[in-house]
């Protein structure tokens, strides 16, 4: 028995370990792993006005636009946006809304397309931090409904994908 604890004991603690890592990782950084996922999650917070979430899938770029400012903190702008938001009925807090990928392509890095979001995003944001570029066409539902159909963009910085309104 002693013999088994002394095998069991440290991989419990190295798997508890992985896990707490794993929920930090989850619980406190931003953005998405895969581009639609990007899109959807910030889709979904700006039509339900869920300012915690629109920051958390926002590029930098998306985050200047929000409120026109490149040097405002992410608290501040989570507060102003919540200000904003005060006044504003929420539309659809009580719907139900559901996403379809119409489709998702990479842009080439030695494309026309790529130079002009990364511009765009340098020209916005002063950083060009931004490792790949994918075109969503997305559907958007509400209550079953087809509100909108929308093509936008995602981007990569660091190991996360973010919604970007280029």
């Amino acid at each position: 028995m002693k013999r088994f604890m002394r095998i069991a004991i440290p991989i419990f603690l190295g798997l508890g370990l992985a896990l707490a890592i794993i929920f930090c990782y989850l619980t406190f950084f931003t953005g998405a792993f895969s581009p639609e996922k990007a899109v959807m999650g910030y889709l979904k917070a700006s039509m339900t006005q869920d300012v915690s979430g629109m920051l958390k899938y926002s590029s930098e770029y998306q985050k200047i636009v929000l409120y026109g400012n490149k040097d405002l903190s992410n608290k501040k702008l989570k507060e102003n946006l919540k200000t904003a938001y005060k006044g504003i009925d929420n539309i659809y807090a009580d719907s139900k809304i559901t996403f379809s990928i119409d489709s998702i392509t990479e842009i080439e890095k030695n494309s026309d397309e790529y130079a002009n979001v990364l511009d765009a995003y340098e020209y916005m944001t002063g950083k060009t931090n931004i490792s790949a570029v994918t075109q969503v066409v997305i559907k958007v539902f509400v209550d079953g409904k087809q509100k909108q159909k929308s093509t936008v963009y995602a981007v990569k910085s660091g190991i996360s994908w973010y919604y970007t309104d280029i």
